[in-house]
């Protein structure tokens, strides 16, 4: 299983997007460290989950998501829960 992070910068103030909240929430480990950022865990590739983005956002946002299964990683805040579901921190 990957772990995948999907980061995006919605163009839309007055859009509701609530296609996107329920695409992320679909996802039975997940985890949003960051306002615009979604640590999913994941058998899909990032092509499977970036289509998948794109038919629930709008034309002009933008999305990023990247395969970070086991890449080491360092916050500014202490998320066990995240440390304990996703694997270990750099700190």
């Amino acid at each position: 299983m990957r772990t995948i992070q999907i980061s995006y910068d919605l163009k839309q103030p007055d859009h509701y997007y609530t296609a996107l909240d329920d695409y992320l929430q679909s996802y039975d480990r997940r985890s949003q460290p960051l306002e615009s950022m979604w640590l999913v865990k994941t058998n899909k590739s990032v092509s499977e989950v970036r289509d998948e983005l794109r038919r629930v956002v709008a034309a002009n946002d933008e999305i990023l998501v990247f395969d970070v299964t086991g890449a080491a990683w360092a916050s500014s805040s202490s998320d066990a829960a995240t440390q304990r579901q996703y694997g270990r921190s750099a700190a």
